[in-house]
């Protein structure tokens, strides 16, 4: 069903263009967003109920695959943004979430691999502080149990927050990409805790950052 649907986002997507009105149709900028919305498809096709059990221990594989295709794009077009593709085009979730996705289901990738890359279109205007500190904080939570960014994602670790014993790190971090300290009350008194490793299966509610 889900594979299902998100073909007919694509379909949907292609006679979006062909709707639109003749001033805003444009070339370039529909190619692009045409591109993002397949890269779209591909990592969504992938997380079926159905496919994710036949593929097991090698969605992982699947998910590399599909993430240096967007890598690919990145470096010949940059981060997608709506100056590329058009604010028509960008009003498509199909392409505008599609850098969002593609950052939070590849955490490991983003924060060392690939830090530099993505620090480059943050520093182009391309990509928000705020979106890049979802893919940094889904890496410090499942690789040190911590959040500390204040993202959904700190639901998984055991103080639910940000620790106060962080915040030298939490404020290095977040200069590191242009977002300012936490305020005071944002920090949670963790001395008495014992920070375990994160839940990672348990669910969460995450949606695109402004």
């Amino acid at each position: 069903m889900k594979t299902f649907i998100i073909s007919l986002a694509l379909i949907l997507f292609s006679v979006a263009l062909f709707a639109q009105k003749e001033s805003e149709y444009n070339y370039e900028k529909d190619q692009l967003a045409f591109e993002l919305c397949g890269l779209y498809t591909i990592d969504q096709s992938i997380r079926t109920p159905e496919i994710f059990k036949l593929l097991g221990r090698n969605m992982i594989a699947f998910d590399s695959i599909n993430f240096s295709k967007f890598i690919k794009f990145v470096k010949k077009n940059g981060f997608p943004n709506k100056k590329m593709v058009g604010e028509h085009n960008w009003s498509h979730p199909s392409v505008s979430g599609v850098g969002f996705m593609y950052l939070v289901h590849n955490p490991n990738k983003v924060a060392t691999e690939y830090y530099d890359l993505f620090k480059t279109e943050l520093e182009k205007g391309n990509l928000s502080p705020a979106l890049f500190s979802y893919a940094l904080d889904r890496y410090y939570v499942s690789t040190e149990g911590r959040s500390y960014f204040d993202t959904p994602y700190k639901a998984r670790t055991t103080a639910n927050g940000v620790c106060l014993q962080d915040k030298e790190k939490s404020d290095k971090l977040r200069k590191e990409i242009g977002l300012e300290p936490l305020p005071q009350p944002a920090f949670i008194d963790c001395s008495e805790m014992e920070i375990k490793k994160a839940d990672m299966t348990k669910p969460i509610i995450v949606s695109v950052p402004e």
